[in-house]
């Protein structure tokens, strides 16, 4: 699903303007963007939790050239899916 469909999906069920509806749907990847990028996490109850995990350093083999190549610790966005969620999809 993307943003455009997201909204679409909002306006007809909620009787919104698609315009009001794309604002709608902008703001709120907005602010879950902007926690995010300062550090926080983004909870949302029976769905799941966005989260930064950091990643160790590690070694790596380039398959073409056989050359080792060293990955630097980064961070990464992880997801972990609400138990809700998970039960749903069995």
């Amino acid at each position: 699903m993307t943003r455009k469909e997201l909204a679409e999906r909002l306006s007809k069920e909620f009787g919104l303007t698609k315009k009001l509806s794309e604002e709608i749907v902008r703001f709120l990847f907005n602010a879950m963007t902007e926690e995010l990028l300062s550090g926080g996490k983004v909870v949302i109850q029976s769905f799941g939790t966005f989260y930064w995990e950091l990643a160790k350093e590690r070694e790596v083999v380039h398959p073409r050239t056989k050359e080792r190549i060293r990955i630097p610790q980064r961070y990464k966005l992880k997801f972990e899916p609400a138990r809700a969620l998970k039960v749903r999809k069995r």
